[in-house]
């Protein structure tokens, strides 16, 4: 694991980045074990096809600039490419903004193996 982009959502970053959407509606965050977290989530599984990583990583910027802060991945999303969206959409926000994976909770699951991890 060269590429580790360590890191977790913590209270302070994930208050710092609902902050920015302060004049959004007030019921757009919950908290969750002190984590301020935004009442809807996006996740890249999709049963009608695979999409390019590129979209995805898109998909994920679009929903950031716009108030999510949890993404949903599993390793067998997009056979394989979910996750790899999630890790280049992380590694490129950092470069951004060091504090930015304090902001982002990332959910994920275990056991399930796709077809390219068999």
């Amino acid at each position: 694991m060269k590429n580790f982009i360590r890191g977790y959502c913590t209270a302070k970053g994930s208050e710092k980045y609902t902050s920015q959407f302060k004049d959004y509606s007030k019921d757009l965050y919950s908290t969750v074990h002190n984590l301020k977290l935004s009442g809807y989530g996006v996740g890249s599984y999709s049963p009608n096809g695979i999409k390019e990583i590129s979209e995805i990583i898109s998909m994920f910027e679009y929903l950031w600039n716009s108030g999510c802060n949890v993404i949903d991945t599993a390793s067998n999303y997009q056979d394989g490419n979910s996750e790899l969206a999630v890790g280049a959409f992380v590694k490129k926000q950092c470069l951004i903004d060091q504090g930015f994976r304090k902001g982002l909770f990332i959910a994920t699951k275990a056991g399930l193996l796709s077809i390219s991890d068999q």
